[in-house]
This record gives structure tokens, C-alpha cells and sequence, in this order.
């Protein structure tokens, strides 16, 4: 046998081999409790000379053994200050709009960075506190108000699969299911604007985002999405979140976190 053709031939066991692990490999699942998970949404921008301390607050939220299975952070960045010399690479007008849309369904019209949302419900002021923290811990106190679950496996190429089933609780009615990836681990060296030569460092940046999928008091919906995965990311990285919200009052009514297998990388 031809050394080339050896190699060649190994090669390509050795692949085979691999995607048969990944194949087999178990998937990876969560069930939400019966308690209700807190979700934490932050807008902020990389343009936003306010914004790095909130940034780094909601990163420390990695080390929070207290927030396991209780709260789930999303830092959703937004575009609208990318006129004043530096583009967030990690913005979308999709993230502008829905923080406009939550602030107007409070009856508000202020709309600033970074601002926080407990609940679907804009928080009283930009810098995070223990009162902010209080919040969260009372909201996570509630009953769920839907049951969700979460199933992902690798796909071909650079994208994930990901089960979802979402049931709503006797008494709810019809909400929105929305799905998110998110990426911790991001560093940023930005060269304009108010963070001019600041290197900035990102958790739970929202990388893809799903929704609203409607769903019906009395119905349940079982469905598979399919998530891109960001170019490099390793799975120990990346985290799949699920959330269930009523429409009208923007109340949360479950939020479910999962983070990728290793195996998914």
C-alpha cells in the first residue's frame, strides 16, 4: 500500500470514528423546575462608555453558584449607538427593537444603555445592586407558569439542532416562546468611539435569536430549530436558552439554560 494512500485511508477512519462518537454520544438535555427561573436581559453596546461595568458585573454571574438553576443572564447588544464611530460586532437591530418594544409596553418612551430587564420588566436604574440581585432571588421564589424542555446535538457543519418542547401551565394564557445561543469568553479591543483603546470583555453575548413562536393556552409545542454555531467558538463557551413570556404583560413565565456538551465543540 501507497504511504499516501495509507494516510489517506487512516484519515478518514479516523473521521469516521469521529462523527460515530458524536453520533452516539448521549444528547444533551434539560428539564425546567417547578419553580420559576428569573430572566436577566441586558442591553448594552461596545459604544457605550457606560456600559463596560455592567458588562462586567453580568460576567461575574459565571462564578454565582446561587444563580445555578435560578436566574438566566443574556447580554443583548444593540446598533444604535454604532453612528458615533465604533460598530458593535455583536449587535442587532433585532435587539434595539425588542428593548423598544418592552419599554413602550410599560408605557415608557426611555430607551438607554445599559438598562436592564427582570422579568421582561425594565429595572429601576443602570447600575446593578444588591436591590437588583433582591429581585431576581424574589422572582425565582414564584411558580413556573410554563414547563420547558431542551434537547441539543451537533448537526453538519457549524450548526446545532436543538428539541424544544414548551407546555404551558393550567390558567396561562397564549404566550411567546423565543430560543437564544449565547457566547461567553468574547474580548473586544475597540480603536473609536467613547471606548476608544479599552479592551472589553463579554459573557453571555447573544449570538442567535429565535422567535416569537406563538403558542396557544392548552397547546404544546415540540419542534426542532437549528441554531448557527460562531466561527472558532468552542462549545464550553456556547449555552442554549429557552424562554417563555406573555406577550401583553411581558411577563417571564419560565427560562431554561443549557450549556453544550464537550462533545459538541
Amino acid at each position: 500500500m501507497k504511504r499516501g494512500l495509507r494516510h489517506s485511508l487512516l484519515g478518514s477512519l479516523a473521521f469516521g470514528a469521529a462523527s460515530a462518537a458524536i453520533a452516539a454520544a448521549p444528547a444533551c438535555t434539560a428539564h425546567s423546575p417547578e419553580h420559576r427561573v428569573a430572566l436577566l436581559e441586558l442591553y448594552t453596546s461596545e459604544g457605550c462608555s457606560s456600559c463596560p461595568p455592567a458588562d462586567r458585573w453580568l460576567s461575574a454571574a459565571r462564578q454565582r453558584a446561587d444563580w445555578a438553576g435560578r436566574v438566566v443572564p443574556l447580554a443583548l447588544h444593540v446598533d444604535y449607538w454604532d453612528y458615533i464611530g465604533w460598530k458593535d460586532a455583536f449587535a442587532k437591530p433585532l435587539f434595539s427593537a425588542r428593548q423598544q418594544e418592552q419599554v413602550a409596553a410599560a408605557g415608557n418612551t426611555v430607551v438607554y444603555t445599559p438598562q436592564f430587564f427582570v422579568q421582561g420588566r425594565s429595572w429601576r436604574s443602570a447600575k446593578p445592586s444588591s436591590d437588583l440581585d433582591a429581585a431576581l432571588q424574589e422572582a425565582a421564589r414564584k411558580p413556573a407558569g410554563a414547563d420547558v424542555s431542551l434537547t441539543s446535538q451537533k448537526t453538519e457543519g457549524r450548526s446545532l439542532s436543538v428539541r424544544l418542547e414548551v407546555r404551558l401551565k393550567p390558567g396561562q394564557d397564549a404566550a411567546a416562546v423565543y430560543v437564544a445561543l449565547y457566547q461567553n469568553g468574547l474580548t473586544t479591543s475597540v480603536r473609536a468611539g467613547e471606548n476608544q483603546g479599552a479592551t472589553l470583555r463579554h459573557d453571555y453575548v447573544v449570538r442567535e435569536w429565535i422567535g416569537p413562536k406563538i403558542l396557544a393556552s392548552g397547546q404544546v409545542l415540540n419542534e426542532t430549530v437549528r441554531l448557527a454555531l460562531p466561527e472558532g467558538a468552542a462549545a464550553s463557551d456556547l449555552g442554549i436558552v429557552a424562554f417563555v413570556q406573555n406577550p401583553r404583560s411581558r411577563d417571564v413565565l419560565q427560562a431554561l439554560s443549557l450549556p453544550l456538551c464537550a462533545s459538541q465543540s
